[in-house]
């Protein structure tokens, strides 16, 4: 069903943008060149011990009748030391404007799919502000210590 309302969709002219309907239909090889051109971004600015890498994923169509639909993704999939990445996905989450990122075991998961294309410059500014307080509260707490 949701293939048909996307097709009718995008043969469809003249129609507004809807753009959760464009990010469904995104095509993963466009969210893996997305995906690559973030990190590609990101990476110079990247904390020291951090590296980006791309990975499949699923993301998830929504509530209502699609609540368990998925679709295949990219992720652009960062890997560091555990602390590390859970202070930044606080820090994402905490931020202006608030990046929702994913969290699990291989890492910290930015999905492009999620990203509308002129919020890619937003999202790279917020993770650079989200490393560099990481880097303060780290400095912080080391001043804080007595030898």
């Amino acid at each position: 069903a949701l293939d048909a309302v996307l097709t009718l969709y995008l043969e469809a002219e003249d129609l507004p943008a809807i753009p959760v309907l464009e990010m469904l239909a995104l095509d993963v090889d466009e969210l893996e060149r997305r995906a690559r051109a973030l990190g590609d971004e990101l990476a110079p600015a990247a904390p020291p011990d951090w590296r980006a890498e791309i990975a499949a994923g699923t993301s998830s169509v929504g509530g209502g009748s699609f609540s368990e639909a998925e679709l295949p993704t990219r992720l652009l999939l960062w890997k560091a030391p555990k602390t590390e990445l859970e202070r930044c996905h606080a820090n994402l989450r905490l931020g202006s404007p608030a990046v929702i990122t994913r969290m699990n075991q291989d890492g910290l998961a930015v999905d492009p799919r999620t990203i509308a294309p002129d919020e890619f410059v937003s999202v790279a500014e917020a993770f650079r502000a989200a490393w560099m307080r990481a880097g303060a509260e780290t400095a912080q707490r080391g001043r804080g210590r007595t030898r």
